[in-house]
């Protein structure tokens, strides 16, 4: 983590809370597990974690949103077989922090 202390977000709505100001919903959801989670995760893991939370998504979303998030700058990705593992590429102060500069700027 701290590879890449300025991800690429384009939103901010200041009347949602925590992560939902800048990320959508899920995407909020799936960094808090990539954070949650201590080894990189594939899609898979995500979807089981969201679904321990209440939560079903269709493997393409999770997919999809993982993908987002790492062309946002916030995951990293690597192949290992025929899957992507993604970890963190900033830690959640981190997030905060150019959040808060964003807005500010």
């Amino acid at each position: 983590m701290g590879r890449d202390p300025d991800p690429r977000l384009s939103v901010f709505r200041p009347r949602k809370d925590g992560l939902e100001k800048t990320l959508g919903a899920l995407e909020a959801q799936i960094m808090a597990i990539v954070w949650d989670t201590e080894q990189p995760v594939c899609v898979d893991d995500v979807r089981h974690a969201l679904a321990r939370g209440g939560k079903e998504a269709a493997y393409t979303t999770v997919m999809t949103t993982l993908s987002r998030l790492h062309g946002k700058g916030l995951l990293a990705r690597e192949m290992r077989g025929k899957a992507y593992y993604y970890s963190p590429r900033v830690t959640r102060h981190e997030l905060s922090s150019t959040v808060t500069r964003q807005v500010i700027d």
